[in-house]
């Protein structure tokens, strides 16, 4: 059987179809079990959302959820006479669907970048949810990434950007390892989604690691406030002055205050950390 790629075999092209179905999958279910326990939380009065922290999870969980139908296709939604990989059953338009969605998938990243901003406006600012309501800072929270994404989508989309690009379908050139004007002077050998590298970039990498700069400048932030003033409880002996601060975004733990401190910073460097483990090695490839 002839395969996509000439260096891999018919092996390995069924466990890049099949594999991230699995993943896909289980990362579906955890946003599926996210969305209801947060609609669970509604407020019986008025049934909206109880803050802003469940409403901007919700639209992440929402949004990934999206995200994870499309990935989970996989191979399927490939064209396959154009790119010859196990499990291609589709044509250039089930391609550029499945393509819209990878593309739309920043908007999860943008939402990301929310949740670090409203950790920032509580717990550095100290805003309480009242006055986050008054001021509709919440609304470009929402927005943004979801208009970033359904523009840089929409316009991958009529640029003639989406194709396939191994597992699945997102903004390449084809066929692939085609010379991009971009980088040969101003001609191509490609016949479809030229200069498709230089849009990865501004459509999405570009983006990510400005929003992976500013997350990791933000974390920091919240972890020097609180170690600032844990400093200044033990030299004057406020042992309670954290607790409005703790208890706004449920960091409230039982035992010593030095365990939630600790807590606190391992959160931060996790929550920093997957950032960069997520996204570090996909960059590389595109350089």
């Amino acid at each position: 059987m002839v395969t996509a790629f000439a260096d891999i075999s018919l092996r390995q092209e069924m466990i890049l179809a099949i594999f991230p179905k699995v993943t896909s999958f289980l990362s579906l279910v955890g946003s599926f079990y996210i969305i209801q326990d947060i609609l669970r939380m509604r407020n019986k009065v008025n049934r909206k959302m109880k803050t802003t922290y469940h409403r901007l999870l919700l639209g992440l969980t929402t949004c990934d959820a999206l995200v994870s139908v499309a990935w989970f296709m996989t191979t399927w939604p490939i064209p396959r006479d154009v790119f010859p990989i196990y499990g291609a059953l589709g044509t250039q338009q089930t391609c550029e669907a499945q393509g819209f969605f990878a593309q739309f998938s920043i908007a999860c990243v943008f939402y990301n970048c929310s949740l670090a901003i409203y950790y920032y406006i509580v717990i550095i600012l100290g805003w309480s949810q009242s006055r986050i309501d008054k001021s509709r800072i919440e609304i470009p929270m929402h927005l943004l990434g979801f208009m970033w994404g359904v523009a840089t989508a929409s316009a991958s989309v009529a640029l003639g950007l989406i194709n396939p690009i191994g597992w699945d379908c997102w903004i390449s050139a084809v066929p692939l390892g085609c010379k991009e004007s971009f980088r040969n002077n101003g001609e191509t050998t490609c016949t479809r989604g030229d200069n498709a590298n230089l849009y990865q970039w501004i459509f999405f990498y570009a983006p990510l690691w400005l929003i992976v700069i500013g997350v990791t400048v933000i974390m920091t932030n919240i972890v020097c406030k609180f170690k600032r003033q844990d400093a200044k409880n033990k030299k004057y002996g406020e042992h309670d002055s954290n607790k409005r601060i703790n208890s706004k975004i449920s960091f409230k733990r039982k035992g010593p205050k030095n365990e939630a401190i600790s807590a606190l910073v391992m959160q931060s460097v996790l929550y920093v950390f997957s950032f960069f483990f997520v996204w570090i090695f996909p960059t590389i490839l595109r350089i």
